[in-house]
């Protein structure tokens, strides 16, 4: 009787006697597409993935990337896009079988040692597998054991540390210390780095990873400085119309104003405000029936001479405030004079009288 840990050893040297003898061993079911090269990889031995950029057409899915690697081949993938990993045996020993000249029950296994490199695949959150990856020293390997162990280093990286180097690599998952969460452990649970006088994050915001989120209006590493309506939305309006500024590599995600690009007259509503080019950026800040905002950014194209700052609004502005200046003092002018012509006909009189 073979003990359960032979019968498995067992199973894989016939495996391998039947590889090395040329005998095809039949595979169960057939390449299916599959969404991510890591999926593709490891549902089926024939699976092959092709990283080539331009392989999938606009509108297809990723899963047309997974296919055996002939079907890739013959559908225009390059041999060095593909990504179809192997598997390795290395015979460490492999010793004569001898006669059984006794006629004793026993049981000879040749090769008596081995190492066997299962066909690996790939953990991680983007389809740009690599080879070397694939078939270096971090794929799973058996060497003269009963029974194949986890992969513990296709786990997430963060900051290039396995696990961001808050916890231990399991089976292909992070398993992250008490403070820690997260696929790679890269968020602290900690709030110290949000807490300033007992307050986290000011009251204006939320303390995501160790780090403020601030509220629309709030920024600083603790939300403690406000902005104004205008500064509020620079950002987004500049990424939004132009593609530049603090925000264009994550515009999409970070603004959800709705943007929209015109011709139009500027008065004291606008704001104008330098871009990181030193352009004039010239925005409306509007709020629809739903609470949504509206940012009308004036058209790049016009011409500088009406992208300037408009004088008129603060010419009128200033024409008010001197009339309202002057009016106590013309009115007062008036009175005084009324008052005088008053006393000096009152003064004539008299005199004719006395004559």
């Amino acid at each position: 009787m073979l003990s359960d840990g032979w019968t498995v050893r067992l199973g894989i040297l016939l495996m391998l006697q039947g590889m090395t003898s040329g005998e095809k061993i039949t595979e169960t079911g057939s390449c299916q597409p599959q969404p991510s090269c890591h999926e593709c990889i490891q549902s089926h031995p024939s699976c092959a993935w092709c990283k080539q950029p331009d392989f999938v057409q606009a509108g297809e899915s990723d899963a047309e990337r997974c296919a055996p690697q002939p079907e890739l081949e013959y559908r225009g993938c390059l041999a060095s896009e593909i990504i179809d990993p192997q598997g390795k045996q290395h015979i460490l020993e492999d010793r004569p079988l001898k006669d059984n000249i006794y006629h004793e029950n026993i049981t000879q296994l040749s090769p008596q040692r081995i190492v066997l490199q299962l066909r690996p695949g790939y953990v991680g959150r983007r389809c740009d597998c690599r080879k070397d990856e694939l078939l270096g020293s971090e794929a799973l390997t058996l060497a003269s054991g009963s029974f194949c162990s986890c992969d513990n280093v296709a786990c997430e990286r963060h900051n290039g540390q396995l696990c961001a180097g808050n916890g231990q690599c399991r089976c292909g998952h992070c398993q992250c210390q008490a403070n820690y969460t997260g696929n790679a452990c890269e968020c602290s649970l900690d709030t110290s780095g949000c807490t300033q006088e007992g307050k986290i994050c000011n009251g204006h915001g939320h303390c995501v990873c160790n780090r403020c989120q601030c509220d629309v209006g709030w920024l600083g590493s603790h939300c403690v400085d406000h902005q104004m309506p205008c500064e509020v939305h620079r950002d987004c309006a500049e990424c939004k119309a132009f593609g530049t500024g603090p925000l264009s590599q994550n515009c999409s995600n970070s603004c959800s104003q709705t943007v929209r690009m015109l011709v139009a007259p500027v008065d004291e509503r606008w704001c104008q405000m330098k871009r990181g080019d030193g352009h004039l950026l010239i925005y409306l800040i509007e709020e629809d029936k739903t609470g949504s905002i509206l940012l009308t950014v004036n058209d790049p194209k016009v011409p500088d001479s009406t992208r300037q700052l408009n004088l008129m609004p603060v010419l009128r502005s200033a024409g008010i405030v001197v009339i309202i200046g002057l009016a106590p003092i013309v009115l007062l002018r008036v009175i005084v004079e009324i008052c005088d012509r008053w006393n000096f006909r009152h003064l004539e009189r008299e005199r004719r009288n006395a004559l």
